[in-house]
């Protein structure tokens, strides 16, 4: 049978919110950087309302990434200590769930899996548990991650308006 995960978003699951929330910094640094580009370029100094959004979104991304990181540092020690992880390519010495339902796919001192097969014993149902008996399947939670995400873009979007408006409109 399935093994009972600990409560609340897996290792895995939190370390691709990470990852997200890692690139969305790149995408902001770089519209960030435009925006500077554009407003030296006729060597002014950057406006007050700029300058406001981006040093706001430069201090909301670092506060989520490290906030993350902390999270998803505790969980993994959290779920080898539960004997079991649900990442991909860490922690060989316990077995590996499927994030999703609980099942175990890979047995604790296995070869990591490649790719073809992780996905191949996901989609199967394979199952290495004691008594496994079919599918089993936890009630799946709706994403909290893609919150952020559009609250990210939404103050990336914003820096660039500001720049827009302050290049065009207000000079």
């Amino acid at each position: 049978m399935a093994r009972r995960l600990i409560p609340g978003p897996t290792a895995e699951q939190l370390g691709e919110a990470t990852r997200k929330v890692a690139l969305d910094a790149w995408i902001f640094a770089g519209v960030m950087f435009l925006g500077f580009g554009l407003n030296l370029q006729d060597h002014r100094p950057v406006g007050f309302l700029i300058l406001c959004v981006y040093l706001g979104g430069f201090i909301a991304f670092s506060m989520a990434f490290s906030t993350l990181r902390i999270i998803f540092s505790y969980r993994v020690a959290s779920e080898v200590g539960f004997g079991y992880t649900t990442l991909p390519q860490q922690n060989q010495q316990v077995e590996q769930l499927a994030s999703e339902t609980g099942r175990t796919i890979r047995a604790a001192g296995e070869p990591f899996l490649d790719k073809e097969t992780l996905h191949y014993r996901i989609a199967s149902g394979y199952d290495l548990s004691d008594d496994a008996g079919g599918p089993f399947r936890f009630p799946k939670q709706k994403s909290r991650w893609s919150t952020w995400q559009n609250a990210s873009f939404a103050v990336s979007g914003l820096g660039v308006i500001a720049t827009l408006l302050v290049r065009f409109v207000f000079t």
